[in-house]
């Protein structure tokens, strides 16, 4: 599956590839169109600026965790379980962000709430 990622972001998904297990290791996608949801195995081609002349490949790695997410303005919950405190700060944390508030502040502001879609979870391949 080819992921995109604003620039912002790319250079938390490199950190992660490169070995900082503490960077971007997952990504939070509305629900596709098509109703595809990538299956834990299937390797996710992680890429910025798709559909640019700036287009880059950061990297590729193996889905490792698909859960089902719900965000509203206060809350959010996780496989239809309301989340707490400490799960949704280690999702922020996971997705790019210094704490829960920016977290739900950005996706209030690039999709709105409710928002329902799938986290996305993956893993460095094992070098060969």
């Amino acid at each position: 599956m080819l992921i995109g990622f604003k620039s912002q972001f790319a250079p938390l998904v490199e950190a992660y590839l490169n070995g900082d297990d503490n960077a971007k290791h997952q990504t939070v996608r509305a629900i596709r169109k098509e109703g595809y949801v990538p299956k834990v195995g299937e390797t996710l081609y992680l890429y910025t600026g798709l559909r640019t002349k700036k287009s880059r490949k950061l990297g590729d790695d193996v889905c490792a965790e698909v859960l089902e997410i719900e965000l509203e303005e206060c809350w959010f919950t996780i496989n239809g379980q309301i989340a707490s405190y400490l799960q949704q700060q280690e999702i922020a944390i996971r997705d790019g962000f210094n704490c829960v508030a920016n977290f739900l502040n950005w996706f209030q502001s690039n999709h709105g709430f409710p928002f329902h879609g799938h986290i996305i979870r993956w893993e460095r391949k094992p070098k060969k």
